[in-house]
């Protein structure tokens, strides 16, 4: 089981010894909607199929226990739309077809509407639909256009933004930018979902905005309203136990969470030499049942897609686009001498997104002068300097100078007409 429906784990066969890769995995007697139990007879027998590694997914492996099951998660969130009089808003992961049918029936059971908030949500919705992975009761389930149809007490919201993502519906709401729906006192929102590790500052701007507002909000510190698609330190040995492999190799998760699995595997009986702790890229041999991490390392990185080019776009560019952004971009006008290379006009600049300059008059003086004065010593310097040097030496130049004054890199480009 997992958070989305269909979730499975592969075996590997191969003439060293067959391969286990768990996938995301927890074990649930009584997942949501309609999902079944894991197949523990399947998982079993690959104890007598020779596994020579089992790669499993850690990132749950240093809580204790197993991962709640969703039917927990079910009751408590029946009893909170039970317990509420006003209007009810549920954020989670729009992939969560499960929550999504756990929702549907509360609402059945509690005479509420549900109203989806969120285009990814309204699309899964569709499809999961479509190929009978939600069972929807007509006139159940409707779009957030018509939400004002329905008084609060016999609404449910159900909305993406769980992790305080900025365009998400959620976070809309809460800074009252949203189209259809605005938060008012009463409001009851349910934050079903765990934080994904680094989006907690978001979620807790979007949870300070709602209460702001007069919501009352309810998150996985308060009720059990969210369980985790990924099991835990007794979902990982289960795991262990039924497959038996050889070599066990920790995945998914930060390093201390798979360095956690490994350890759960040695308290199992597993030789050091057996726990297989790899970063992405490492290579793993395996041998006569033996699994070697070897020195090699293979290449791995982001793959940009930029318009109709992938990965195409240098390392420069991306900087100069970042530079762009944080910073705009100064561009330093030269006029010269053909022949000899002096200077025939004072410098031209022209700022865009760094300084406006008609309010900056010292600053572009100073900027002028700096860049004039870069260029006189360059080739007093080196008077059989390159253009590419002599553009390269201003802007360092030039750059300092900014920095110093205002702590800003904007991106400099330097222009040169010969007269």
């Amino acid at each position: 089981n997992h958070s989305i429906p269909d979730s499975m784990g592969v075996v590997v066969k191969t003439p060293a010894g067959n391969i286990v890769h768990t996938g995301d995995f927890k074990f649930d007697m009584t997942p949501s909607g309609l999902q079944k139990p894991a197949e523990f007879d399947k998982i079993s027998q690959l104890q007598h199929q020779d596994i020579a590694a089992l790669f499993i997914d850690s990132t749950n492996a240093l809580k204790p226990g197993h991962t709640i099951t969703e039917q927990r998660i079910g009751q408590s969130l029946e009893n909170i739309v039970k317990s509420c009089p006003g209007r009810i808003i549920i954020a989670s992961f729009a992939s969560q077809i499960g929550r999504l049918q756990q929702i549907i029936d509360i609402a059945m059971k509690c005479d509420r509407k549900v109203v989806l908030s969120g285009r990814s949500l309204v699309e899964n919705f569709i499809i999961s639909k479509r190929i009978g992975y939600l069972h929807v009761p007509q006139d159940t389930v409707f779009e957030a256009k018509k939400a004002h149809r329905f008084p609060d007490e016999k609404t449910i919201i159900l909305t993406t933004g769980s992790q305080g993502e900025n365009v998400a519906a959620l976070s809309r709401m809460a800074l009252q930018e949203h189209p259809k729906i605005k938060i008012k006192k009463g409001d009851t929102v349910i934050m079903s979902s765990s934080p994904i590790p680094g989006n907690e500052r978001a979620i807790f701007n979007v949870m300070n905005n709602l209460t702001r507002l007069g919501a009352r909000v309810i998150d996985n510190k308060i009720m059990d309203v969210h369980s985790s698609g990924h099991g835990q330190e007794e979902d990982v040995k289960l795991m262990i136990s039924f497959v038996k492999p050889k070599n066990v190799v920790p995945i998914h998760g930060e390093f201390f969470m798979r360095t956690g699995c490994g350890e759960i595997a040695k308290g199992m009986g597993y030789a050091d030499d057996q726990v297989v702790m790899l970063e992405n890229g490492h290579v793993i041999e395996i041998e006569n049942g033996n699994a070697v991490s070897k020195k090699e390392i293979i290449p791995n990185r982001y793959v940009l897609v930029d318009g109709y080019g992938v990965d195409d776009v240098s390392a420069n560019v991306i900087m100069d686009r970042q530079k762009l952004s944080q910073n705009g971009v100064i561009v330093l006008l030269f006029t010269v001498n053909q022949k000899t290379k002096k200077l025939l006009d004072e410098v031209n600049i022209i700022s865009r997104g760094f300084i406006y300059m008609k309010e900056s008059e010292k600053l572009v003086k100073e900027i002028t002068e700096t860049s004039q004065n870069a260029y006189k010593k360059i080739l007093e310097k080196r008077p059989d300097a390159k253009r590419q040097e002599i553009k390269k030496y201003i802007q360092e130049t030039v750059d300092r100078h900014i920095h110093d004054k205002l702590n800003r890199q904007p991106l400099i480009l330097p222009v040169f007409f010969e007269k």
